[in-house]
C-alpha cells in the first residue's frame, strides 16, 4: 500500500513538474498571478508555473498600428439599411460644423459646407508593462475600443465647429493634438503611445460624384465663356475692321462728291453728270424717266431711246 502510494504520489509531482514549467518568448511581455493577483512581470526564458497557483498572463511586445475601428477590409458602410455582419465594424462618421462666413479663402471649396464625413485615425502603439495592462486594461480588444471611445471625443470637439474643408488644412495640428491627449489618458494603463495620427477624411460616393459633376460643369462653363469672349473679340475687331472701311469709303465718297460738283458748273460737266446719271439708273432698272421739260433732253434722248431698245421696254 505504501509503495503504491509512493508511486502515485511520484507521478503526481511529475506530472505537475512537466506542466508548471513554461516559457516566454522574446516578442512577448507577461505577468505572474499567484493566486489570481498580479505579481509583476516576468522576463523572456523559462518560468515555474504550478497548476492552480500560478498563471500566466502575456501578450505580444511587438507594436500594434491600428486603423479604427478596424482594418479597411473589415469595414461596413452599409450599416444604416442592413445589420452588421460579424467580424464587421461601422465606420466613425463624425458631424462636421458651419463655414465661416469671414474665411473666404474656401469659399469656392465644395467641401466647405456641414456634413457628416469618415474619419479614420490610426494609432501605434506597444505594451510596456503587462502587469500594469493586465489590472488596468484586461485584453487588447478592450485597449482598442477605450482608444477609439477618446479618439471620438478629441474629433467631436475638435470638428463640429469647422467645416470638412477646413479641417483637412489643419489635420498635421490635429493628429498632434490627439497623440498628445492619447499619451495623456493612456500613461497609466501599462502601454506607449508611439505615433497617431488622422487619415484625409472619406466621403460618400454620391457627394464625390456630384462634386465631380459640378467641377465639369465649372470646366464646360470657363470653356464657354472663354470661347464667347473670344467670339466677342473677333466681332469687335470685324466691326471694327467694317467701320474702319466705312470711313474710308465715305472719305472716298465725298472726295468724288467735291470733284463732281467742281465740274457740274460747266455746260459739259452738267451733260457728263447725266449721262452718268442714267447710266446707274439703267443698270438698276429695265426702264428710265427723263422729265420732258429738262434742258438737256435734246442731247441725251437719242441715248435714252437706244438703251430702251437694248433693255426693252414694258
Amino acid at each position: 500500500m505504501t509503495t503504491v502510494f509512493v508511486i502515485v504520489f511520484a507521478l503526481i509531482v511529475a506530472y505537475l513538474l512537466v506542466f508548471s514549467f513554461g516559457t516566454v518568448q522574446s516578442n512577448e511581455i507577461a505577468t505572474k498571478l499567484v493566486f489570481g493577483k498580479a505579481t509583476g512581470d516576468i522576463p523572456a526564458g523559462l518560468y515555474l508555473a504550478p497548476p492552480g497557483i500560478v498563471r500566466i498572463e502575456r501578450y505580444p511586445r511587438t507594436n500594434f498600428q491600428d486603423e479604427l475601428p478596424a482594418d479597411p477590409e473589415h469595414i461596413f458602410r452599409k450599416d444604416d439599411v442592413e445589420k452588421v455582419p460579424p467580424g464587421m465594424f461601422p465606420p466613425i462618421r463624425v458631424k462636421f460644423g458651419q463655414p465661416d462666413p469671414a474665411d473666404l479663402t474656401l469659399i469656392d471649396d465644395p467641401y466647405n459646407i456641414p456634413m457628416v464625413a469618415e474619419v479614420v485615425p490610426v494609432v501605434s502603439w506597444h505594451i510596456t508593462d503587462a502587469t500594469k495592462f493586465f489590472v488596468t486594461i484586461g485584453s487588447i480588444e478592450n485597449c482598442r475600443k477605450i482608444i477609439q471611445d477618446k479618439v471620438v471625443a478629441v474629433f467631436g470637439d475638435k470638428f463640429s465647429a469647422i467645416t470638412p474643408a477646413k479641417a483637412s488644412l489643419h489635420l498635421g495640428e490635429t493628429s498632434e493634438e490627439l497623440e498628445g491627449i492619447l499619451r495623456e489618458e493612456t500613461a497609466s494603463w501599462g502601454i506607449k503611445i508611439d505615433d497617431a495620427y488622422v487619415k484625409p477624411f472619406i466621403y460618400s460616393h454620391s457627394l464625390n460624384k456630384s462634386v465631380t459633376d459640378v467641377s465639369e460643369a465649372k470646366q464646360k462653363a470657363k470653356a464657354t465663356i472663354e470661347t464667347a469672349e473670344a467670339t466677342r473679340q473677333k466681332t469687335v475687331k470685324e466691326g471694327a475692321g467694317v467701320a474702319e472701311a466705312r470711313k474710308l469709303f465715305l472719305e472716298a465718297e465725298a472726295a468724288g462728291l467735291e470733284k463732281l460738283a467742281a465740274i457740274s458748273k460747266t455746260p459739259e460737266g452738267q451733260l457728263t453728270l447725266w449721262m452718268e446719271t442714267m447710266r446707274k439708273a439703267f443698270e438698276n432698272a429695265n426702264y428710265s424717266i427723263i422729265p420732258a421739260n429738262d434742258p438737256f433732253i435734246g442731247a441725251t434722248a437719242g441715248i435714252s431711246e437706244a438703251l430702251k431698245r437694248l433693255k426693252g421696254e414694258k
